[in-house]
């Protein structure tokens, strides 16, 4: 389980492997999706990034990337919540495959310097 306080900057870094082994994900597209529900819709979800917009590959050839979220995205998730969260790529051929699933348990913050 990830723990994260609300309004505040996430920098994640991401392994995507395959039986264990790093996975090449050189020309592949990534989204990272927080939500309530498993079974909510993606127009529900309290938020989302892709790569090139809040998801940075770094070494592709290892699988290496980092998943960063503003504190403007954090503050829309809802404090004191287990909130659900995945990692999805589409291959270059069009394969889709969910590579991560996770849990974000969300604290409030106690100060809000961020606003001012």
């Amino acid at each position: 389980m990830l723990e994260l306080i609300k309004g505040n900057s996430v920098d994640m870094d991401v392994n995507i492997t395959l039986s264990g082994l790093p996975y090449q994900i050189s020309g592949h597209q990534l989204w990272f999706t927080v939500k309530a529900t498993r079974q909510d819709t993606d127009p529900q979800a309290y938020g989302q990034i892709i790569t090139g917009s809040g998801i940075s590959i770094i070494n592709a050839a290892s699988g290496f990337c980092v998943m960063s979220l503003t504190p403007q995205q954090t503050d829309n998730f809802p404090a004191g919540a287990t909130l659900e969260c995945d990692v999805q790529m589409r291959t270059p051929e069009g394969k889709v495959y969910t590579v991560l699933f996770e849990q974000i348990e969300m604290t409030e913050r106690v100060t809000h310097a961020f606003y001012q």
